[in-house]
Order: structure tokens, then C-alpha cells, then sequence
């Protein structure tokens, strides 16, 4: 019985952390990995980790995206990401000096725009929030 209930502890924690996609940034210093960030309870929403060239985690952030509504994450340059998500909208981070995710006050036609091909690209479409 205490290896059946060790099991699936073990099962369930494992879960943790489901990684959903991966994006090398364009000059290849940086790989974000989406992941599922299920540390609350009954609360799912997207983790961004952050890793060096190396593949160790740099950084690690949750954003207030779920996973239930659609959205897409894009590198715009070598140190920018910018995530379009239906529940929560348009944000961009920028990899700072220490390699830290930095949130971008006000994301840039420009960047809505490359965010919106990324989203197209994944779904097909890309209709207002």
C-alpha cells in the first residue's frame, strides 16, 4: 500500500511544470520554455522559463495567462518575448543585463504585429481580444 501511495505522489507532482512549447530566441543565447504552471491550486496559467545557451533555467516567471484561452508567445528580437493571450492581452518582457524577464510598459504597434503573426500561425487566425 506505501509504494502504491509513494507512486502517486510521485505521479502527481510530476505533473507539475508540462511543458507546452519551446522558442529559441533569433541569435540562439536564449530558449523560452511555455510551460503548464499548476503551483496553486486549481489554478493553471502559463510559466515561462528562461534558459542559457547552456540549457540551465536563467529565470523563471508565471504570467497571469491560462492555458483554457488561446495565445501565442513570440521572440521579437534577440532579447524580447511578447505573449498575445485571450483572457489577458498583450504583454512583452525584455531579457535584462542580469538575465532576468523584465515586463515592457507599453508593447509597440510593431510588436503587436509580430505577436499577431505568431498567433496565426498557431491557430489559423487572429481575431480581437
Amino acid at each position: 500500500m506505501r509504494i502504491i501511495f509513494i507512486l502517486l505522489v510521485f505521479g502527481l507532482l510530476s505533473c507539475d511544470g508540462k511543458r507546452l512549447e519551446k522558442h529559441s530566441s533569433p541569435n540562439g543565447d536564449y530558449t523560452l520554455q511555455v510551460v503548464l504552471d499548476n503551483s496553486e491550486p486549481n489554478d493553471e496559467h502559463l510559466g515561462f522559463r528562461l534558459l542559457d545557451k547552456n540549457g540551465d533555467e536563467v529565470d523563471y516567471m508565471r504570467t497571469l495567462a491560462g492555458n483554457h484561452m488561446k495565445w501565442a508567445v513570440t521572440w521579437y528580437n534577440d532579447k524580447t518575448i511578447i505573449m498575445d493571450s485571450h483572457d489577458v492581452g498583450l504583454y512583452g518582457w525584455t531579457v535584462d543585463e542580469i538575465e532576468h524577464f523584465k515586463p515592457i510598459d507599453t508593447v509597440s504597434k510593431d510588436m503587436e504585429n509580430k505577436c499577431a503573426e505568431a498567433f496565426k500561425a498557431k491557430y489559423g487566425t487572429h481575431s480581437a481580444h
